[in-house]
């Protein structure tokens, strides 16, 4: 019930557009001034679409020269017609045209033109005094299909533009990760020096002699031993100090 009730609601929002999309009919006015204008706008349109690519040049280079009204319509009118002569083609026929006024008094003549290509809308329109042109343009009409496919075309451009711009940020956040371990890396090798471990001197092994002038059992006993072995008595022999001596000779006695 729910995708039905959204079915029937997207079908009458793309109805609801589509009837705002289109356009009021507009009431042409018919007092002479407005068909004095009506004719003299179409054929100031006919006339600009006949010139040739030299013709046109030489019109915009003539109306371009000072720059004053009304000049600058003729100018960009000119203008207009050079950006939109490839894409409409051959002026072929145009409708009746359409005059009306603007809320501040200037008449706007609206010319439904049909050329080789494509149809378009040429608009011009007089100033406030309705005493010279003040904006002549040329509009391509474009179907429902090419207004769509233009669409699209700009939303994928849109999207693809963001989807880039979006995978940069992403590269460029990621190797925002490199950045600590790269200078970690060049602390390192700035604050490496050769560390030299002195090489300690060997001690000196002081050998201490030990006074036992006072062990008179110990000197009696040595004094005895050094008699015996050189066969002579004790009476000759003085033991004044008693000095240790390393086992290593002994082992290799």
């Amino acid at each position: 019930m729910k995708k039905i009730l959204i079915v029937l609601s997207t079908i009458f929002c793309m109805f609801a557009l589509g009837a705002c999309g289109e356009a009021a009919p507009v009431q042409s006015l018919t007092d002479e001034t407005a068909v004095m204008l009506g004719q003299e706008a179409q054929a100031l349109i006919e006339k600009i679409v006949v010139l040739s690519d030299q013709d046109l040049l030489t019109q915009m280079a003539y109306f371009s020269e000072d720059g004053q009204e009304p000049n600058t319509a003729f100018y960009n009118g000119l203008s207009s017609w050079k950006t939109s002569k490839n894409e409409l083609g051959a002026y072929t026929s145009a409708e009746a045209p359409v005059v009306t006024k603007n809320a501040e008094g200037a008449y706007v003549i609206t010319i439904n033109a049909a050329f080789a290509n494509r149809k378009a809308i040429v608009t011009v329109m007089t100033d406030k005094k309705v005493s010279a042109w003040e904006i002549i343009k040329f509009d391509a009409v474009y179907s429902f299909g090419e207004k769509m496919q233009k669409a699209a075309m700009n939303t994928l451009m849109g999207m693809g533009t963001v989807f880039i711009v979006l995978v940069i940020m992403i590269a460029c956040i990621s190797c925002f990760s490199f950045i600590p371990k790269i200078q970690a890396k060049f602390e390192k090798k700035s604050n490496e020096t050769e560390i030299e471990i002195p090489m300690s001197e060997p001690t000196a092994v002081v050998e201490e002699e030990e006074d036992v002038t006072d062990d008179l059992e110990l000197v009696a006993v040595i004094t005895a031993a050094i008699a015996a072995a050189e066969e002579t008595s004790t009476d000759g022999l003085v033991v004044r100090s008693i000095r240790r001596v390393g086992t290593s000779k002994w082992k290799r006695a």
